[in-house]
């Protein structure tokens, strides 16, 4: 289990894709999870195109596909295809990812940091202006 999931939040908000999977969130605890849903700081995306195959031990990655089946209530089941097993079916909660919000995360950090002024998007995802703060006497820019 994690112990720190906010720490994993602000290194993987570094990455080009800020994305979490479903197996990752799963070492969380649950209250963790919501926390940083409810602050802002993760949100639900999209369902994985591709997940970590667990039928074989291997945990090796594979492409997600779709397959009409009565049992579901979308009409759709997900299947991967493992070497080993081979049709492996995928549940849909499996699919669930949460995307980093940097932008949250940069008003986040502004509040707490106690900056006042503008917060700006100097290079989307990677460079931002969160406030001004006085600092031994003098107003000066942060960035982070």
């Amino acid at each position: 289990m994690s112990s720190d999931p906010l720490r994993e939040v602000l290194l993987r908000a570094e990455c080009d894709e800020p994305v979490f999977s479903f197996d990752e969130v799963q070492r969380w605890l649950p209250a963790d999870l919501e926390r940083l849903t409810r602050l802002g700081l993760l949100r639900e995306g999209e369902p994985a195109c591709a997940v970590a195959c667990d039928a074989c031990g291997a945990w090796h990655i594979e492409e997600v596909f779709w397959q009409p089946s009565v049992r579901e209530p979308s009409g759709q089941r997900a299947y991967i295809r493992c070497p080993v097993e081979g049709l492996v079916h995928v549940p849909a909660e499996r699919l669930r990812q949460w995307d980093v919000d940097t932008g949250a995360l940069a008003r986040q950090l502004a509040v707490a940091m106690e900056l006042s002024g503008t917060l700006d998007c100097i290079i989307a995802g990677g460079l931002w202006k969160l406030g001004r703060r006085r600092l031994a006497g003098r107003r000066d820019a942060t960035r982070c």
